[in-house]
C-alpha cells in the first residue's frame, strides 16, 4: 500500500484515484488503510477489523465509506486494481497534474464497445418535422456573407459581419445599399464592442445583447437622407449609446448643419493657422494634421473634412515655406 509509484504518490493513492473517478464518492476523505493509521478510524476499531476479517500483520486493510451502492462499486474497483497491479500495467488513460505527476483519468475500451448507444437502431424523422425545424432556422451565415456583398460590402466585411451578434440588428435597420450600409457596417463593427468593453463592472450585459433597432434606425435613416453627414454616423451612435435615455433626434440636432457654420468655419481656420505660424517649427504635414484635429474637434459630422483640409493648406501655403519644414 505505501509502496511509492511516483514522487510522493503510492499505490493507495492508486486505488483512491480509480474509486474517485469510478465509484464518485461524496465524502472527503473516503478512503484509508491499515498502513497509514489514525485517518479517521480508532486503534480500537482497527482491531476489531482484523479480527472479524480474520487478518494478520501480512494484510492490508483497506477501509472505504459511501453510500451503498457507491461503496459496492468502490470495492469492487479496489480488488481489480490490485489484481490488475499483479499482471502489469494496466490499459487505462492517465491525467497530467501541474506537479509533473499523473494519475487515472479513465480505463481504454477493450473488445466490447465503449459506447454502446451508438449501436442503437436509428430511429425514422417524419419529414414534416424535418420542414418545421428547417422553416425555424436562421439564414446560415454564408448565404448571409454573399447577402452583404449584393449590399456593396467587401469579402472581409461581409463574412465578419454574417456571424456578428449584430448581424440580426443590421438586417432589421435594413441601411440602403452601397455607402450607407458599408458605413453601417464598420460602425457597428468598430463601436458596439467599444461599448461593451466601457459597460464591464457598471451595467453586466450579455455577450449577445446588442441595440435595439428602433435607437439605431433613425441615425441610418438621417443618413439616408443627408440629414447628416457619413462620418457623423459613428458620433452619434456614440453620443446613443453612452446615453439610451437621450432622445435621439437632440442627438441627430448635433450633427445638422448650421448657417453660421461657413462663417465660424472660416474665422476658426483662421485662427488656427495664426496659431501654427506661433508654433515651433514642424513639417507641413504635421501642421496639417494638428489643424485638422483642432477644427474638426468643433465642426465634426457638419462641414466636409476635404473643404476643411483644402483651405487649411491653402491658408498655411501662404507661410514663409521655411517656417513649415523640419
Amino acid at each position: 500500500m505505501n509502496h511509492p509509484t511516483q514522487p510522493g504518490i503510492t499505490f493507495a493513492d492508486e486505488l483512491a484515484d480509480r474509486v474517485r473517478v469510478i465509484a464518485c464518492p461524496l465524502h472527503q476523505p473516503f478512503m484509508t488503510h491499515s498502513r497509514v493509521k489514525g485517518e479517521g478510524i480508532s486503534r480500537a476499531l482497527w482491531k476489531d477489523l482484523t479480527k472479524a476479517i480474520k487478518a494478520d500483520s501480512e494484510d492490508s486493510i483497506v477501509v472505504l465509506w459511501a453510500p451503498e451502492t457507491d461503496a459496492a462499486t468502490a470495492a469492487r474497483e479496489v480488488i481489480l486494481r490490485a489484481r490488475e497491479a499483479l499482471e502489469g500495467i494496466p490499459s487505462e488513460t492517465r491525467q497530467a497534474h501541474d506537479d509533473g505527476t499523473n494519475g487515472f483519468e479513465r480505463i481504454l475500451p477493450g473488445p466490447d464497445r465503449m459506447y454502446p448507444d451508438t449501436d442503437t437502431p436509428p430511429l425514422p424523422i417524419p419529414d414534416e418535422v424535418v420542414l418545421e425545424v428547417r422553416s425555424q432556422m436562421k439564414e446560415p451565415p454564408w448565404a448571409r456573407a454573399v447577402r452583404y456583398e449584393e449590399l456593396g460590402l467587401d469579402a472581409r466585411a461581409a463574412k465578419a459581419l454574417s456571424v456578428a451578434p449584430w448581424a440580426d440588428l443590421f438586417d432589421e435597420v435594413a441601411p440602403e445599399p452601397g455607402e450607407v450600409a458599408r458605413r453601417f457596417a464598420v460602425v457597428l463593427e468598430k463601436r458596439i464592442p467599444f461599448h461593451r468593453r466601457r459597460q464591464v463592472g457598471s451595467k453586466p450585459r450579455s455577450p449577445q445583447e446588442v441595440p435595439a433597432a428602433s435607437l439605431l434606425g433613425p441615425l441610418v435613416r438621417a443618413l439616408e437622407g443627408g440629414e447628416i453627414r457619413g462620418e457623423a454616423l459613428a458620433w452619434a451612435l456614440d453620443e446613443v449609446l453612452s446615453d439610451p435615455d437621450r432622445s435621439v433626434e437632440s442627438v441627430l440636432r448635433e450633427f445638422h448643419p448650421r448657417p453660421e457654420d461657413p462663417e465660424q468655419l472660416e474665422e476658426t481656420l483662421v485662427a488656427v493657422a495664426q496659431l501654427a505660424n506661433q508654433g515651433r517649427k514642424r513639417t507641413r504635414d504635421t501642421i496639417l494634421a494638428w489643424g485638422m484635429g483642432e477644427v474638426m474637434r468643433r465642426f465634426f459630422g457638419r462641414v466636409d473634412p476635404q473643404l476643411v483640409w483644402s483651405r487649411l493648406s491653402q491658408l498655411l501655403s501662404d507661410r514663409d515655406p521655411e517656417e513649415v519644414t523640419s
